[in-house]
């Protein structure tokens, strides 16, 4: 009974390792992680396969309102939604005090959809 026992429990803990990885641990992301630079216009045509990787993406970003909008350099029709959620509130601040008018930005985050779009949700902005 012992030996089917520990079987079935290394069973188990092998289907979570393989087929859920977030829970294994194997692959925690941290704002401290080293992030992946990408060029703006490789971000939009890599989106898909960058999505679980944590990403340096650079631009022009401008806010209206509750919304943040990276884009590839000012007046560029290329642009990423951001979602700001999870920055701190030093750098939430940073941007609202600093950048009311749009400013140079460089920010780091997870690819991922934001307001039904190609976005980035931020970890940190890099100074």
């Amino acid at each position: 009974m012992k030996t089917l026992t520990k079987l079935i429990l290394c069973i188990i803990f092998l289907v979570v390792v393989l087929c859920f990885p977030a829970y294994s641990g194997s692959k925690k992301v941290s704002a401290a992680s080293k992030p992946k630079k990408v060029e703006f216009v490789d971000y939009l045509l890599d989106y898909d396969a960058l999505h679980g990787q944590v990403v340096q993406l650079d631009g022009f970003l401008l806010t209206m309102g509750e919304m943040y909008i990276l884009y590839e350099r000012p007046g560029s029709g290329n642009f990423v939604f951001i979602d700001v959620s999870k920055l701190s509130r030093n750098d939430r601040k940073f941007i609202l005090t600093r950048c009311g008018n749009g400013c140079p930005m460089s920010i780091v985050g997870k690819p991922g959809d934001v307001i039904f779009n190609k976005g980035l949700a931020a970890i940190r902005i890099a100074r």
